[in-house]
């Protein structure tokens, strides 16, 4: 899953400059059986040069065709009205993810997301490396004049993340937005768009790329429910309840998530033979 915005800081050059990957080692903000995160394979491709460039738009060359330019006016408002808020300026560019151009595309997932048996994905978000919102991560990228972007994932919308030059108030950037789909919640397509050009590494290089490896991660929170009904009361050390409808599987393992349930103070039968009912039971 790769973001890319293109600077176009060559005269006349209409290829691009700036690629930004999302790591597709992509983490959970919880850690279950199995809910995950995977990426799709499809790129977020944003060049600054005039014009859209993408695949119906410009079909040659191969650089230009790979990209996903959309219209400004197509940002989802959710997205363009939180972007206002923040003080954003004049977005010179935006694109999304798998989007070709093609009358009646609308582009494609960037990631899918799976949950726990019996659970639902209740939210995505953009996260760190350790599934925390980020909140001044160093991007590894910098302005034209040499100021550092730092990356936040919005505080009032977790599915947007922004790129602020030098500090949490800075200029915004650049910023990526998830829009969720799936009824129930099941992946995501990346909208980018980008406010001021970017300092690469090779400036002759009209095709060379910076990226956020390592740096942006896709975290997943899911909701799961457990009922006690017909759970024998009174005599245990503890429980173990699972989500509606799980069974074993060959191993005699339950799939899925599953909670432990002890009394408030039950015994420690390492270090008592007392009974078990001599102190806290379930």
């Amino acid at each position: 899953m790769t973001i890319v915005e293109q600077n176009s800081s060559l005269p006349g050059d209409p290829t691009s400059l700036y690629t930004s990957t999302l790591d597709p080692s992509l983490t959970t903000s919880i850690t279950t059986n199995a809910l995950s995160v995977v990426a799709s394979g499809a790129n977020v491709t944003l060049d600054e040069t005039a014009g859209l460039q993408n695949l119906t738009a410009t079909p040659s060359p191969a650089g230009d065709a790979d990209d996903n330019d959309i219209p400004l006016a197509s940002l989802p408002s959710t997205f363009s009205t939180r972007l206002t808020a923040l003080g954003a300026g004049t977005a010179t560019g935006a694109a999304l993810s798998g989007y070709t151009g093609a009358v009646g595309n609308t582009g494609s997932n960037a990631f899918s997301v799976s949950a726990d048996p019996g659970a639902t994905i209740t939210n995505i978000s953009f996260v760190d490396s350790t599934g925390a919102l980020l909140n001044g991560v160093d991007s590894g990228l910098d302005t034209l004049n040499g100021t550092s972007i730092l990356l936040y994932t919005d505080t009032s919308n977790d599915n947007i993340l922004v790129g602020r030059a030098g500090s949490a108030t800075g200029a915004i950037v650049f910023a990526a937005y998830i829009e969720e789909t799936g009824s129930p919640l099941s992946g995501g397509k990346i909208w980018t768009v980008e406010y001021q050009p970017l300092k690469h590494p090779d400036a002759t290089n009209p095709d060379d790329a910076v990226n956020l490896l390592n740096k942006v991660f896709i975290g997943a929170g899911q909701d799961a429910e457990f009922s006690l009904a017909n759970a024998p009361s009174g005599q245990q050390l503890f429980l173990m309840f699972t989500t509606a409808g799980a069974t074993a599987d060959a191993n005699g393992r339950i799939p899925g998530v599953s909670i432990v349930v002890t009394g408030r103070d039950p015994l420690d039968q390492s270090a008592s033979s007392a009974a078990i009912t001599s102190a806290d039971t379930v």
